[in-house]
């Protein structure tokens, strides 16, 4: 039998997270579309890297019960409060987790990236010349 994964969040903490998450998710696809839509430069588009950053964290955070930020400081949540790991092997496992987690969200957001760079930008002015041209 498997021991359970280690986590460092409670709960609440993940809750959250998913919560960010989720909204983090809602603004970076609406602001995808607006850049694509608005006909914004590649360059402009980059920055959409930032919020899926934020978003696939706390949602892999929340999936995997690890915060990153903590894991790395050797910390925990618990009823109680906030305290240090004290086992080393314990605090090895959560830190290796955090490092896959924050590896997993910075290539899925890349690769989100990639794909609203790829799309091509709209031709407002094509639109607009069939919106307002007399029947």
């Amino acid at each position: 039998m498997t021991a359970p994964a280690p986590e460092n969040i409670e709960k609440d903490g993940r809750q959250v997270r998913l919560l960010i998450g989720i909204l983090f998710l809602f603004f970076s696809f609406l602001l995808t579309v607006l850049l694509v839509g608005l006909g914004s430069e590649r360059g402009w588009r980059l920055l959409i890297i930032f919020p899926w950053v934020i978003c696939l964290l706390n949602l892999f955070q929340c999936r995997n019960g690890i915060d990153v930020i903590m894991a790395i400081r050797g910390f925990e949540d618990t009823t109680e409060g906030r305290r240090k790991i004290i086992d080393p092997q314990r605090i090895l496992l959560v830190q290796t987790l955090a490092r896959r987690i924050t590896r997993q969200a910075l290539l899925l957001a890349a690769l989100l990236t990639l794909l609203g760079l790829l799309i091509p930008p709209l031709d407002l002015e094509r639109f607009s010349d069939l919106y307002y041209a007399s029947p």
